[in-house]
């Protein structure tokens, strides 16, 4: 699921990226080198290690991708 949503990264979209993590977490610690990795060839997930109450995260790690148009929100897929 996640490399589909990756896959709009070159559509004509504006496609923000959020990957939620603690630093208590061990999953959290083995899927965050990933997602660093991710960063460098470009995608630019923003790694938050708070504000979960204002995205509406539950549960950690979560990957939350918000595609816009226009300004306008249009998709926001959670996982």
């Amino acid at each position: 699921m996640l490399m589909a949503l990756l896959l709009l990264a070159s559509s004509p979209y504006q496609v923000d990226y959020y990957y939620f993590t603690a630093p208590y977490c061990a999953t959290c610690k083995q899927q965050t080198p990933i997602v660093e990795q991710l960063n460098k060839e470009g995608y630019n997930f923003q790694i938050k290690t708070d504000s979960f109450r204002k995205y509406n995260i539950e549960k950690i790690p979560a990957f939350l991708v918000v595609v816009k148009e226009n300004n306008t929100t249009i998709v926001t897929v959670k996982f």
